[in-house]
């Protein structure tokens, strides 16, 4: 996030305390408390708006403290929801503070709703956002495991200089193609996990082989990780 972007929040809370501080001012001035038959529509409508006034303070705070996280509803994200809400909050308190004759059940459901549909839209959206971003993690390491599995075999190609390993350096590197052209992205698949673990164990007796300079053991064990891989890929085939 860059400093122009981080500095949003702020302006937005900024915005929030001048308007509500103009509300209170215009409230209090326009309508006299005191020769008000019956205030409760007037402090009901008041008492909402300072909860929407808290909202669009929290909003910004909460979000600032959720690195990486930018939770959107319908595209909408929820530091611009907050600002919806608190407008649609002046607006609605403001005409029931104008026609109270309509009366105090009137008023609660309608700022009540408001307020709800504001909660719930938050709620959904960072719930969502949460586990978008757990996926977005979990792929992230599997596409790391696997890069690390392309370089171990790369590695291993480097090591084969002489002349006896010339047929196992080409094996390893019909190998790292294989694995260069594999889905890196596993499934939550029991059989799927399997055939990876697998692979992470065939991988690393490889890496004993080459380092020991067993040529037969190390080109049995890439013969088995390209049937290995080839199981995989069919075995995620079928899961998509």
């Amino acid at each position: 996030m860059s400093e122009k972007q981080s500095k949003a929040p702020q302006y937005l809370g900024l915005v929030g305390v001048i308007v509500f501080a103009l509300y209170c001012l215009f409230v209090f001035i326009i309508f006299d408390v005191n020769d008000l038959e019956d205030a409760t529509v007037f402090w009901m409508s008041f008492g909402f708006m300072c909860v929407a006034f808290l909202a669009q303070l929290a909003a910004p705070a909460f979000m600032a403290r959720r690195a990486g996280l930018d939770a959107v509803f319908f595209g909408i994200p929820v530091i611009y929801l907050s600002v919806f809400y608190f407008f649609a909050e002046l607006f609605a308190s403001v005409v029931f503070m104008t026609f109270q004759g309509v009366g105090w059940k009137a008023a609660l459901l309608v700022q009540a709703a408001l307020l709800a549909i504001f909660v719930v839209a938050a709620i959904v959206s960072v719930v969502a956002q949460t586990e978008a971003q757990n996926i977005s993690d979990e792929r992230r390491v599997e596409a790391t495991a696997f890069k690390a599995q392309y370089v171990d075999v790369q590695t291993m190609v480097d090591q084969c200089v002489d002349q006896s390993s010339g047929d196992l350096k080409s094996q390893l590197e019909h190998l790292s193609e294989t694995i260069r052209y594999s889905d890196p992205f596993g499934r939550p698949d029991a059989s799927i996990s399997e055939v990876e673990s697998r692979i992470s164990a065939k991988t690393e007796a490889l890496k004993g082989f080459c380092e020991a300079s067993d040529t037969e053991a190390a080109s049995g064990a890439v013969a088995d990780l390209e049937k290995l891989y080839m199981e995989r890929r069919r075995r995620l085939l079928l899961v998509k």
